[in-house]
């Protein structure tokens, strides 16, 4: 380019009169000998002690977390630097006492009670066992009685007790809202709120299942209500699940992938499928009922099942989705042990369809909002099947009755299987191949005369029951709670080992 270009050292702050004298007299010291005897001021220490001290404080705490204070470290990760009450204006030592101690779970809890051996148990089941005693005479003299028609006698049996169950179980949800969310309620900055809209909406839908299924006990709804009730309920859900997450896509299993892609935007069709699961997951376990215990037992290994699942995937990336789900979860299952309690052969209350709504509202809101809906979908093998094996009769293409569950017999004191009568004159193309394809998989037991067939009600009770022969009552039912516990078994076989065959890991 024909120009020359000079670099020039100038020494920092040249020509200023006062830091060139402090560098002459720093220079100065160079000279001067080092006393081996100097001191360092022991404040100097204080930022490394303290460092020290906080790092050594968190490595016990994470070493010591999963045997003491496990509670605690679930709202808290690492131990913060400063208390929780900082920004606080003059609290009074009462409040962060009084604070501190619902935190930490220590007072006059139960569940802490119990643990220093004042009390025999230890969470809401105690609430739930005592109010269902009290209250049950309320039920009958309101008219909501019914007769077990699985025993030879005509004792008046409360019904719709599951509406019990149910508040106790929802009040303890929303007196641990500010317990979960303790300390983000305090540092309102950071405040997670789609983590606090979503036990919302998961709460409010299963407010209104609670409602609408005590509305079906008292009203004795028709079926078409019992499919939109659950649909209404998920609306607040499907609300929060939209403007939260709005993810409709279906990753499409390895083996079909050279067909349909890695995976499908199915758009407006995902709020259907959610909203489907909600109706299936209420009406699948009153559909497989009858029994004493049924009920009750299915949704205590279902929910058992769930929250196993939760704990393994706590480690995961998708560990707040099922901390979400076991906050919701754990105290379902406590009042749901209550409640069997009361319901286990011989029935000294009935749960109704309240119980069955609540519950499958439960299932399908920790689903769809811990996004494994499909795994919770596996845990409910025997009530997809007794749907399937339940079709022709739920659709009247095969005469169903009011009550399907099975006839007692008083001579043995066992339970047979119920039957329908279809006159031949009424049997269709439609329900002649049905019948058939069902024989032929020996699924029914078929008795046929000249004017009419006779075969069992189609749902999974019958079924064991014409497979089995006649049983006591709650023989059935732990038959029954044992295949669905080997179903789980098989879910879990699904999910894990054989995940990877359909699924990357």
């Amino acid at each position: 380019m024909g120009k020359i270009v000079e670099f020039l050292w100038v020494p920092s702050h040249s020509g200023i009169t006062g830091i060139e004298i402090a560098d002459s007299l720093m220079k100065g010291t160079f000279d001067i000998p080092v006393h081996e005897n100097a001191s360092i001021p022991f404040t100097d220490f204080y930022s490394a002690i303290k460092d020290r001290m906080y790092l050594t404080w968190n490595k016990y705490w994470e070493e010591t977390r999963k045997v003491k204070g496990a509670w605690y470290a679930n709202i808290h990760d690492v131990i913060p630097k400063k208390p929780w009450h900082q920004k606080l204006k003059n609290p009074s030592r009462k409040y962060i006492t009084t604070m501190n101690r619902l935190r930490i779970g220590h007072g006059r809890f139960r569940e802490h009670l119990n643990r220093i051996k004042l009390e025999d148990q230890n969470d809401c089941r105690y609430l739930t066992d005592e109010l269902i005693p009290k209250l049950k005479d309320l039920f009958i003299k309101a008219g909501l009685y019914g007769v077990d028609l699985c025993k030879n006698n005509n004792k008046k049996i409360p019904e719709a007790i599951g509406v019990i169950s149910g508040c106790v179980f929802l009040v303890t949800s929303f007196i641990f809202i500010p317990i979960v969310f303790g300390n983000d309620l305090i540092e309102r900055e950071l405040f997670p709120h789609n983590e606090f809209a979503e036990l919302l909406a998961a709460l409010l839908s299963i407010c209104c299942m609670l409602l609408l299924g005590f509305a079906d006990d008292v009203l004795d709804l028709k079926w078409r209500y019992k499919l939109l009730l659950p649909t209404v309920a998920s609306l607040p859900l499907l609300v929060v699940y939209y403007v939260n997450f709005n993810s409709t896509t279906f990753v499409i299993p390895i083996p079909f992938r050279q067909w349909l892609g890695v995976s499908i935007n199915i758009g407006f069709l995902y709020y259907v499928y959610m909203g489907m699961l909600a109706v299936f997951c209420t009406n699948a376990i009153n559909i497989l009922a009858g029994i004493n215990g049924l009920e009750v037992g299915q949704a205590i290994v279902i929910a058992a099942s769930i929250i196993i699942f939760d704990i393994i995937e706590l480690r995961g990336d998708q560990f707040k989705a099922h901390t979400f789900s076991l906050h919701i979860m754990i105290p379902y299952l406590a009042t749901t042990l209550a409640l069997m309690k009361h319901n286990w052969y011989p029935s000294k209350v009935f749960v109704g369809d309240t119980f069955c709504y609540v519950s499958g509202m439960t299932f399908a809101v920790v689903g769809i909002l811990s996004h494994f809906s499909k795994t919770v979908l596996l845990f409910f093998l025997p009530q997809i099947m007794n749907f399937i094996y339940s079709v022709p009769q739920l659709f009247h293409i095969i005469p169903c009755p009011r009550h399907r569950l099975p006839k007692y017999s008083a001579e043995m004191d066992l339970l047979q299987a119920s039957r329908t009568v279809i006159a031949k004159k009424d049997l269709t193309f439609f329900r002649k191949i049905i019948v058939q394809v069902l024989t032929i998989l020996r699924l029914i037991d078929k008795v046929e005369d000249k004017e009419s067939i006779t075969i069992n009600n189609l749902t999974l009770i019958n079924l064991v029951l014409i497979k089995l022969g006649p049983m006591s009552e709650d023989r059935l039912t732990v038959t029954l709670l044992a295949l669905q516990c080997c179903c789980t078994l098989l879910a879990f076989l699904i999910r894990y080992p054989m995940a990877s065959y359909f699924y990357e890991t």
